[in-house]
Protein backbone atom coordinates (compact mmCIF):
# COMPACT_ATOMS: atom_id res chain seq x y z
CA UNK A 1 0.00 0.00 0.00
CA UNK A 2 1.26 3.51 -0.76
CA UNK A 3 0.82 6.47 1.94
CA UNK A 4 -2.20 7.68 0.03
CA UNK A 5 -4.24 4.69 1.45
CA UNK A 6 -3.32 4.36 4.62
CA UNK A 7 -5.12 6.21 7.64
CA UNK A 8 -2.59 8.66 8.79
CA UNK A 9 -2.93 7.42 12.66
CA UNK A 10 -3.21 3.47 12.23
CA UNK A 11 -2.92 2.44 15.64
CA UNK A 12 -0.61 -0.16 15.87
CA UNK A 13 -1.23 -2.90 17.50
CA UNK A 14 1.56 -6.02 18.53
CA UNK A 15 -0.17 -9.76 18.98
CA UNK A 16 1.88 -12.26 21.17
CA UNK A 17 0.45 -15.75 20.80
CA UNK A 18 2.80 -19.22 20.04
CA UNK A 19 0.42 -20.65 17.96
CA UNK A 20 0.95 -19.47 14.23
CA UNK A 21 -2.82 -20.41 12.95
CA UNK A 22 -3.93 -17.90 15.65
CA UNK A 23 -1.64 -15.26 14.64
CA UNK A 24 -1.99 -15.85 10.90
CA UNK A 25 -5.98 -15.55 11.47
CA UNK A 26 -5.95 -12.59 14.22
CA UNK A 27 -2.95 -10.43 11.50
CA UNK A 28 -5.62 -10.48 8.55
CA UNK A 29 -8.91 -10.10 10.30
CA UNK A 30 -7.13 -7.02 12.67
CA UNK A 31 -5.37 -6.02 9.38
CA UNK A 32 -8.96 -5.71 7.43
CA UNK A 33 -9.90 -3.58 9.94
CA UNK A 34 -7.29 -0.84 9.17
CA UNK A 35 -4.98 -1.59 12.10
CA UNK A 36 -1.16 -1.86 11.96
CA UNK A 37 -0.11 -5.65 13.23
CA UNK A 38 2.93 -7.02 13.41
CA UNK A 39 2.84 -10.35 15.54
CA UNK A 40 5.58 -12.56 18.11
CA UNK A 41 5.61 -16.40 18.60
CA UNK A 42 6.56 -15.65 21.97
CA UNK A 43 7.14 -13.45 24.55
CA UNK A 44 10.72 -12.75 24.46
CA UNK A 45 9.97 -12.12 20.59
CA UNK A 46 7.00 -9.76 21.60
CA UNK A 47 9.36 -7.61 24.13
CA UNK A 48 11.95 -7.43 21.21
CA UNK A 49 9.19 -5.77 19.00
CA UNK A 50 7.85 -3.98 21.65
CA UNK A 51 11.59 -1.82 22.29
CA UNK A 52 11.52 -1.44 18.56
CA UNK A 53 7.86 0.24 17.85
CA UNK A 54 5.28 2.38 20.35
CA UNK A 55 2.09 -0.07 20.23
CA UNK A 56 -1.00 1.31 20.79
CA UNK A 57 -2.09 -2.43 22.39
CA UNK A 58 -0.77 -5.51 23.09
CA UNK A 59 -3.37 -9.38 22.56
CA UNK A 60 -1.39 -11.57 24.50
CA UNK A 61 -2.23 -16.02 25.04
CA UNK A 62 -1.67 -16.67 28.33
CA UNK A 63 0.17 -20.15 27.93
CA UNK A 64 3.11 -19.82 25.82
CA UNK A 65 6.75 -21.89 26.57
CA UNK A 66 9.26 -19.86 28.45
CA UNK A 67 7.18 -16.49 29.95
CA UNK A 68 3.57 -16.83 29.92
CA UNK A 69 1.15 -14.22 29.13
CA UNK A 70 0.28 -12.90 32.62
CA UNK A 71 4.28 -12.70 32.82
CA UNK A 72 4.81 -11.13 29.70
CA UNK A 73 2.09 -8.51 30.77
CA UNK A 74 3.60 -7.52 33.77
CA UNK A 75 6.94 -7.27 32.04
CA UNK A 76 5.37 -4.58 29.14
CA UNK A 77 3.44 -3.01 31.97
CA UNK A 78 6.96 -2.06 33.32
CA UNK A 79 8.10 -0.82 30.45
CA UNK A 80 5.13 1.26 29.10
CA UNK A 81 2.54 1.86 32.13
CA UNK A 82 0.06 2.90 29.69
CA UNK A 83 -0.37 0.10 27.11
CA UNK A 84 -3.78 -1.42 27.20
CA UNK A 85 -3.06 -5.19 27.17
CA UNK A 86 -5.85 -7.96 25.90
CA UNK A 87 -5.32 -11.73 27.41
CA UNK A 88 -6.96 -14.42 25.29
CA UNK A 89 -6.99 -17.71 26.99
CA UNK A 90 -8.08 -21.12 27.30
CA UNK A 91 -8.66 -20.88 30.80
CA UNK A 92 -9.85 -17.72 32.02
CA UNK A 93 -10.79 -18.70 35.33
CA UNK A 94 -7.03 -19.55 35.88
CA UNK A 95 -5.89 -16.15 35.29
CA UNK A 96 -3.77 -14.26 38.58
CA UNK A 97 -3.26 -11.06 37.41
CA UNK A 98 -6.53 -9.63 35.84
CA UNK A 99 -5.41 -5.68 37.27
CA UNK A 100 -3.18 -6.05 34.45
CA UNK A 101 -5.11 -6.30 31.69
CA UNK A 102 -8.47 -4.41 29.97
CA UNK A 103 -10.21 -7.44 28.85
CA UNK A 104 -9.45 -11.20 29.39
CA UNK A 105 -10.87 -13.22 26.94
CA UNK A 106 -12.00 -17.26 26.85
CA UNK A 107 -11.01 -18.82 23.91
CA UNK A 108 -12.82 -19.82 21.56
CA UNK A 109 -13.89 -15.71 21.11
CA UNK A 110 -16.01 -14.07 18.74
CA UNK A 111 -14.34 -11.84 16.53
CA UNK A 112 -16.80 -8.73 16.95
CA UNK A 113 -16.05 -9.19 20.85
CA UNK A 114 -12.60 -9.04 20.05
CA UNK A 115 -12.75 -5.77 17.75
CA UNK A 116 -15.30 -4.18 20.56
CA UNK A 117 -12.71 -4.82 23.55
CA UNK A 118 -10.02 -3.14 21.08
CA UNK A 119 -11.89 -0.01 19.93
CA UNK A 120 -12.84 0.31 23.84
CA UNK A 121 -9.18 -0.17 24.90
CA UNK A 122 -7.71 2.42 22.30
CA UNK A 123 -10.58 4.68 22.74
CA UNK A 124 -10.02 4.76 26.90
CA UNK A 125 -6.17 5.22 25.88
CA UNK A 126 -7.10 8.10 23.75
CA UNK A 127 -7.25 6.84 20.22
CA UNK A 128 -9.88 7.07 18.35
CA UNK A 129 -10.95 4.05 16.83
CA UNK A 130 -9.97 3.24 12.88
CA UNK A 131 -12.97 3.57 10.76
CA UNK A 132 -15.83 4.34 13.50
CA UNK A 133 -17.02 7.83 14.22
CA UNK A 134 -18.19 7.12 17.81
CA UNK A 135 -17.25 4.07 19.93
CA UNK A 136 -19.39 0.90 18.58
CA UNK A 137 -22.63 0.04 19.85
CA UNK A 138 -23.44 -2.94 21.99
CA UNK A 139 -23.32 -5.83 20.10
CA UNK A 140 -26.62 -7.09 19.03
CA UNK A 141 -26.79 -11.11 18.15
CA UNK A 142 -29.34 -10.60 15.08
CA UNK A 143 -26.89 -8.29 13.84
CA UNK A 144 -24.03 -9.46 14.41
CA UNK A 145 -24.20 -13.42 13.43
CA UNK A 146 -21.85 -16.29 13.96
CA UNK A 147 -21.27 -18.86 12.22
CA UNK A 148 -22.39 -22.38 13.86
CA UNK A 149 -20.65 -25.45 14.74
CA UNK A 150 -20.66 -27.47 11.82
CA UNK A 151 -21.04 -24.89 9.55
CA UNK A 152 -23.75 -22.34 8.53
CA UNK A 153 -24.15 -19.59 6.38
CA UNK A 154 -24.01 -15.68 7.57
CA UNK A 155 -26.91 -13.25 7.56
CA UNK A 156 -27.07 -9.59 8.19
CA UNK A 157 -26.24 -6.32 7.92
CA UNK A 158 -22.15 -7.29 8.71
CA UNK A 159 -22.80 -10.30 5.96
CA UNK A 160 -20.77 -8.53 3.32
CA UNK A 161 -17.98 -7.23 5.35
CA UNK A 162 -16.77 -10.25 7.23
CA UNK A 163 -16.58 -12.27 3.75
CA UNK A 164 -13.19 -11.40 3.34
CA UNK A 165 -12.49 -12.54 7.14
CA UNK A 166 -13.90 -15.45 6.51
CA UNK A 167 -12.55 -15.99 3.50
CA UNK A 168 -8.72 -15.78 4.94
CA UNK A 169 -10.04 -17.97 7.81
CA UNK A 170 -10.92 -20.54 5.97
CA UNK A 171 -7.94 -20.54 3.60
CA UNK A 172 -5.37 -21.29 6.75
CA UNK A 173 -3.90 -25.07 6.60
CA UNK A 174 -4.92 -25.95 9.90
CA UNK A 175 -9.18 -24.85 8.61
CA UNK A 176 -9.42 -26.12 5.34
CA UNK A 177 -8.20 -29.60 6.05
CA UNK A 178 -11.14 -29.59 8.40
Amino acid sequence: MNANSEPANRARILLVDDEPAILITLQKILSLEGYEVQSAQSAREGLRLHGQTAFDLAILDRKMPEMNGEELAAELKRLTPSIPLILITGFPAAVTRRELFVTVMGKPFRTPELLKSISMALAVKGNEPLSKSAPPAPLDPQSHPTIPPGGGSMAGPEAARMQPVIQAFTELPCVSSL
